[in-house]
């Protein structure tokens, strides 16, 4: 059986197979892509979060910094007016002595 004889008795199986093998390629190529893809992307997404992790806990530790800050300063406003009222020397000291955050 020559080639000419087995293109005229299956031109639609030659045709299919014409059809299916780049289609193939293809689908396997854009298969191996997408995986890729999804590894980036999954990498790309845990740098987001990192970074945005990042952003809240320095806006969570500024906020408590802050608030932390302005309690110390009240307490020491409050200390040196009863210092400058007139509370003895002796109790100053051990009002003052209080752990200062930092």
């Amino acid at each position: 059986m020559r080639i000419g004889e087995f293109r005229k008795r299956h031109t639609l199986f030659a045709g299919l197979l014409a059809v299916l093998v780049p289609l193939t390629i293809l689908l396997v190529v854009q298969f191996v892509w997408l995986l890729r893809l999804e590894r980036a992307q999954a990498i790309a997404h845990a740098a987001a979060l990192d970074g945005f992790l990042g952003t809240v806990a320095t806006k969570v530790e500024y906020f408590y910094r802050e608030a932390a800050e302005r309690s110390v300063n009240e307490r020491s406003v409050k200390l040196n007016r009863r210092i400058a009222v007139g509370i003895p020397a002796s109790r100053a000291r051990a009002l003052t002595s209080m752990p200062r955050l930092r």
